[in-house]
């Protein structure tokens, strides 16, 4: 039996630093670490940092008062900072850097008078933090092509529009709905900011390539199952 690794393989980046950022945590905090949510998506990762010591929990009321608190690398809803700083948290902010810029980015576009559309998941964790960052609701468009139509109808006809993606939404879909948008009417008004994470892309395009080539009869996927 051959087998063989991807070259892109193991945590991205901003996963990597996350995670040293919450063994520093342990290594140095005067206080309790608390993990608010799974730091990464895979179980042993976060079980290791627990069996040093940290707590993980699911929600903010489970955090008591002025413990140190290891964010997602997702993103961390606005209102649940502002929490976490009443309560007297010191928080250590592992967002993603990638994730970072989107958040910035989409801030300014909407500041200089874009109504922004994004291409994600309304109930992960980066798209409802984002979402927190912004004064106006969205609109966020799902994965299904055929109600793309439907979900931006509601929004003015000649107002200025953006699209952001989710960084780890799919390039295929995000290049469907260029097409899609670009025969239509709204192209005009509607701007695209690629805003995907080349990490992802890597991966996804390695396994492809293998795939098509014939190199592989069998797939081994290590990892979360709710990754």
């Amino acid at each position: 039996m051959r087998i063989i690794i991807a070259q892109h393989v193991g945590f991205c980046p901003g996963v990597k630093r996350a995670y040293a950022m919450a063994e520093k945590a342990l290594e140095s905090a005067a206080s309790p670490v608390y993990l608010l949510g799974d730091l990464v998506h895979n179980h042993q990762a976060v079980q290791m940092l627990e069996e040093r010591g940290a707590h993980r929990v699911d929600t903010i009321e489970e955090i008591p008062s002025r413990v140190t608190v290891v964010t997602r690398s997702h993103g961390l809803e606005k209102t649940t900072h502002e929490v976490l700083l009443e309560k007297g948290c010191t928080i250590v902010d592992t967002t993603c850097p990638r994730v970072k810029k989107v958040h910035l980015l989409t801030s300014q576009l909407e500041k200089e008078g874009f109504t922004i559309i994004i291409l994600g998941d309304p109930k992960h964790s980066e798209i409802k933090s984002l979402v927190s960052e912004l004064e106006r609701s969205p609109v966020i468009l799902s994965k299904d092509p055929v109600t793309w139509e439907h979900e931006i109808g509601s929004i003015p006809f000649s107002q200025r529009c953006v699209v952001v993606e989710q960084t780890t939404f799919p390039r295929t879909l995000m290049e469907r709905f260029c097409s899609f948008l670009h025969s239509s009417p709204r192209s005009d008004f509607c701007t695209i900011r690629d805003t995907l994470c080349p990490e992802t892309e890597y991966r996804q395009k390695e396994l492809v390539a293998h795939i098509q080539e014939g190199k592989i009869d069998t797939i081994i996927i290590l990892g979360g199952k709710h990754s």
